[in-house]
């Protein structure tokens, strides 16, 4: 039969997100210079991937000094996330 490869992509997905192999994470942060360089080099210390960056100045929850970022990190499991958290 047909495969939808959408629908694939999502179950995978949210096998990843279930199994820990994918994390997403929040942060609201001060908008100053080198403030993205200093979450990304923690995250690479610890062994985390970064698959995908969101830096949204506008978001509705920040002021008009901070800065959300969203990241989804490719990881080694629950452990390895927790450790990322820290």
């Amino acid at each position: 039969g047909n495969i939808d490869v959408n629908l694939l992509g999502h179950i995978i997905d949210r096998g990843l997100l279930y199994s820990g192999r994918h994390l997403r994470v929040n942060l609201l942060v001060n908008d100053k210079p080198g403030t993205l360089n200093l979450i990304t080099s923690l995250i690479a210390n610890v062994g985390g991937n970064i698959l995908q960056v969101i830096h949204d100045h506008d978001h509705p929850r920040s002021r008009i000094d901070q800065t959300m970022i969203e990241l989804t990190l490719e990881t080694r499991g629950h452990l390895h996330n927790e450790e990322i958290l820290k």
